[in-house]
């Protein structure tokens, strides 16, 4: 355990020191916008409008948002990335607290240079596990310590992972996700113990929810990976009762999928990016 706090502070550290320090995307900026309205709000929406531009009297509508179905301002992003920058927020206003400073009433047009920064960490978390995840996935498969640690390195500080840790973009979390759930699945066909079965369905559940409806590409693999490493132990009983746990877990995150993708809806337009959009396309012959 010390070892594996050491190499996560020492990756965490680096990509710290890489890390943008601003929110510089749009998709970043969306991702943000809404978890500052589940903080102070309790709403999983985004902003309808910024600020009044006195000189040409109107209203500016900032970033991609769209009016729902209950007349509240959505963006198109997920809202699993937002829930997780929730931490850097609640520190931004603990800080804005301590020090009787209002938050930045413009956000995200004017800078509130505190919460990017805190924001900008976020993503640096999410490598620095994902390199942890690595590093144990590699120990599972019979390689050494050493080369183990090398190659989770390599992959973290030398590829584009890196890039992904340095910007505000879901995809980093969505791949610690995806490796902790294969990760988690070989775990369990060595230990057969039910509790990291378990982690590994509620990682796939929080999948559902982070960035979009690719997902799904996971669940063909994540089938074929459980009967490999478990056929030669693995009765009808047990694989309906992993089954059946399977839906149990994932079902309150798919429902918060659907209900959220229900409530945001464009009224009369197929949203591309929405699962129930998409199902009623496709039905739409049979009618």
């Amino acid at each position: 355990m010390k070892n594996i706090i050491v190499i996560f502070l020492f990756i965490f550290f680096t990509l710290s020191i890489l890390s943008s320090g601003s929110i510089d995307s749009q998709d970043g900026f969306l991702y943000l916008a809404v978890a500052r309205n589940i903080y102070y709000k309790g709403e999983i929406t985004a902003p309808s409008n910024e600020y009044y531009d006195e000189n040409n009297g109107g209203k500016n509508i900032p970033l991609n948002t769209y009016l729902g179905k209950d007349g509240k301002t959505y963006s198109r992003t997920g809202i699993g990335y937002s829930l997780a920058l929730l931490p850097a927020i609640a520190l931004t206003d603990f800080v804005y607290n301590s020090y009787g400073v209002s938050p930045a009433q413009h956000f995200p047009l004017e800078n509130d240079w505190l919460i990017f920064l805190t924001a900008s960490f976020t993503n640096a978390f999410f490598g620095s596990a994902l390199g942890i995840i690595m590093f144990l996935y590699l120990k599972e498969l019979n390689i050494t310590k050493k080369q183990s640690l090398f190659i989770s390195l390599a992959a973290v500080l030398g590829t584009n992972i890196v890039v992904y840790t340095k910007h505000a973009f879901a995809h980093m979390m969505f791949l610690f996700l995806l490796t902790s759930i294969f990760f988690l699945l070989k775990k369990y066909s060595k230990t057969h113990k039910s509790f990291l079965l378990i982690l590994s369905y509620i990682s796939f559940g929080i999948l559902a929810i982070t960035y979009n409806q690719t997902f799904f590409l996971a669940i063909p693999p994540f089938v074929v990976y459980y009967l490999l490493l478990n056929w030669k132990h693995l009765s009808t009983k047990r694989f309906v009762l992993d089954l059946l746990l399977f839906f149990v877990i994932i079902l309150p995150f798919i429902l918060i999928l659907f209900g959220f993708e229900n409530v945001r809806a464009e009224p009369g337009k197929i949203n591309y990016g929405n699962p129930i959009s998409l199902t009623t396309l496709a039905l739409s012959p049979f009618r």
